[in-house]
């Protein structure tokens, strides 16, 4: 579940607390000695994660794209009644 921030200042002490992580791009708390999401990963399967990760965004994007033509569309057409 993402939190929900009340405050500008809250987000931006939650944001100081992390790191982002060179080789993956991912935050994780600096507490902690390395990233938790790319550690374990060898240059193959982190590969693998990226290109899913991307994809994901790219799918996202699209779906985005097409839900606004719709609701313009729709717009358009109440607007001529």
């Amino acid at each position: 579940m993402i939190p929900l921030y009340r405050t500008l200042e809250q987000m931006l002490l939650r944001r100081s607390e992390q790191v982002l992580c060179d080789r993956c791009g991912l935050l994780y708390a600096k507490s902690e000695a390395s990233c938790p999401h790319c550690d374990s990963l060898s240059d193959v399967a982190l590969r693998r994660l990226l290109n899913e990760r991307r994809r994901f965004h790219l799918s996202l994007g699209k779906g985005m794209l097409y839900g606004a033509s719709a609701l313009f569309a729709l717009l358009l057409l109440l607007l001529a009644l």
